[in-house]
């Protein structure tokens, strides 16, 4: 399959299950990322506001915010470019450019404290390998703090079970993830 071929087919399967069952799956998901070592023990974190058919963390959000951990969140600034935002709570939130609920706290640019990301996908393969929505802003944003800090932070890839296959299409500036966590 092709990248664009692979989407279609994951979008596919996702309208396969309700929002409830979505829900749930994504429960015992954040139960295993709050349970995971380099959740636990990192003291900054880059996670995501989840979109409707993506695994919800914000129980995972909520949770290590509680823990008095810096939370990051991605906010779209323009066709090719995200930056970070430190993340409190709810008030922080505003809708932004695809619908995204996306941070309005301070902006964060000390990339060297990242430890772990939390990164969500279409798809993910066995070998870490992941599949985004097509736009390109996790590669890049990736390969900018591989530029300015010297190396990745921990990357998790977050993704329900019928999102994870033995091998999907990948480009040679793809980033792979060091783990892909499903149920």
């Amino acid at each position: 399959m092709t990248k664009p071929e692979l989407r279609k087919y994951v979008r596919s399967l996702k309208k396969g299950y309700t929002q409830e069952q979505l829900m749930a799956m994504s429960e015992d998901i954040s139960a295993s990322l709050l349970a995971e070592q380099h959740v636990r023990e990192a003291n900054c974190i880059l996670a995501y506001f989840p979109l409707p058919d993506e695994v919800s963390v914000i129980t995972v959000i909520e949770a290590l915010v509680s823990q008095g951990k810096t939370v990051l969140l991605p906010e779209v600034v323009s066709d090719t470019e995200m930056v970070l935002r430190e993340y409190h709570s709810r008030s922080d939130l505003k809708e932004g450019v695809f619908g995204i609920m996306e941070p309005t706290g301070k902006l964060f640019d000390d990339y060297n404290r990242i430890e772990t990301v939390l990164v969500p996908g279409m798809a993910f393969d066995e070998k870490g390998n992941r599949l985004g929505r097509g736009k390109g802003y996790y590669d890049r944003f990736f390969a900018d703090v591989e530029a300015r800090v010297g190396r990745l932070p921990y990357l998790i890839g977050v993704a329900f079970p019928f999102q994870k296959f033995g091998e999907i299409p990948h480009s040679e500036h793809d980033k792979m993830m060091d783990k892909v966590l499903t149920l």
